[in-house]
């Protein structure tokens, strides 16, 4: 005798909602692993991220402690690893093999005496072996670094004191302390090394430093908050944002003056030239944008839509690609400087900030 056509019914019913149940969770798990492989998280400590070429960049990855190592070629992420508390700005060696990352303070750090507080030191990180072989105390709030062009002195800049320290990279220690103004922020140097650039924020001011004997030689009158400094290839042209008045300022370094202001629009931020000096990247939180100039006549060229808060603006050593960070999202965009369009989108988990590329070295 057969079944009832209502229990063979139920049977059928029952067979196909086990069958979307595996289904359904099949693609959860596939979408969650997915999810996985196309974010770092500052936890995957010490991956495969040996970086001795100028096939990688790095960045900073504030409240994870750690550094993300991104492979230029992928344009993927390939390792994370510590680097201090906190990591705010970077800079790397010619060859790729050092590290130096400064740390940025939280409130409750303010409370300690300077030698406990983490902010007050910057960090170098061996890529090879990628751990923290050294920190140097700088006896001061760090907050962004660079590089000279031949790799033989980082520049940190020390806003609580008003000025900058100059660390040996051969040596791994401080040479000089030298004051430039209040809210000094970023740097740049000469392309032979002897002097280096920085902005004051709350002086509205740019320094000239001489990097040979230690001193301020010179402050330039800006426009108001001077913030992010990038330098044009032949080392004529110094360009920065001012954050304050929505200008962007051109400084003619070898007569020490403006040469021009341009009116940008509200959130500018930071701001990378290319190699072969002819186009300006300028990031501008306020709308979520990167806009392009021509440096012949300083005329936008182009807009490109990224969305959120674009900050950090960094270019390859062949010019060819812009990465640009988004703190607050959590990424970072690579553009084709040929066609001023974004090819790639890196998911990063917390807080990318500055991003310290390979640059060939220099004399």
């Amino acid at each position: 005798m057969g079944l009832p056509a209502s229990l063979i019914f139920a049977k059928l019913h029952a067979n196909y909602a086990r069958k979307l149940c595996v289904a359904g969770l099949t693609a959860l798990f596939a979408f969650l692993l997915c999810m996985t492989l196309s974010w770092s998280h500052g936890d995957e400590h010490a991956k495969q991220a040996g970086a001795g070429e100028e096939g990688r960049f790095f960045i900073s990855m504030g409240q994870s402690n750690n550094v993300a190592v991104i492979d230029m070629k992928s344009n993927e992420v390939s390792g994370t690893f510590v680097s201090g508390r906190n990591p705010h700005g970077v800079t790397v060696t010619p060859d790729g093999r050092f590290l130096y990352t400064t740390s940025r303070s939280s409130g409750d750090d303010g409370k300690m005496i300077p030698e406990k507080n983490p902010g007050n030191y910057v960090s170098v990180i061996d890529t090879n072996k990628m751990e923290i072989t050294q920190r140097i105390y700088i006896g001061g709030n760090t907050h962004h670094a660079s590089i000279t062009r031949d790799g033989r002195k980082v520049i940190v800049t020390v806003p609580d004191r008003g000025g900058i320290a100059v660390i040996d990279t051969k040596n791994k220690s401080v040479v000089a302390q030298i004051e430039t103004g209040a809210g000094a922020n970023s740097s740049v140097s000469s392309p032979d090394g002897k002097q280096v650039y920085v902005t004051n924020m709350d002086d509205d001011t740019l320094s000239v430093v001489d990097l040979i004997n230690y001193k301020k030689i010179k402050d330039i009158a800006v426009s108001a908050g001077p913030d992010h400094i990038t330098i044009s290839p032949d080392g004529k042209l110094v360009y920065m944002t001012n954050s304050y008045s929505n200008q962007l300022t051109v400084v003619d370094i070898n007569q020490y003056t403006v040469k021009k202001v341009i009116e940008a629009g509200n959130g500018l931020h930071g701001l990378g030239i290319t190699s072969d000096g002819k186009k300006l990247y300028v990031s501008k939180q306020s709308d979520g944008t990167v806009i392009v100039l021509d440096t012949k006549d300083y005329k936008v060229i182009n807009t490109i839509k990224l969305g959120g808060k674009p900050q950090h603006i960094a270019v390859a050593s062949d010019g060819k690609h812009i990465y640009v960070n988004d703190e607050g999202r959590n990424r970072t965009f690579v553009i084709d400087s040929s066609l001023d369009k974004i090819i790639k989108t890196i998911y990063l988990w917390p807080q990318p900030h500055q991003i310290a590329v390979i640059q060939p070295k220099r004399y």
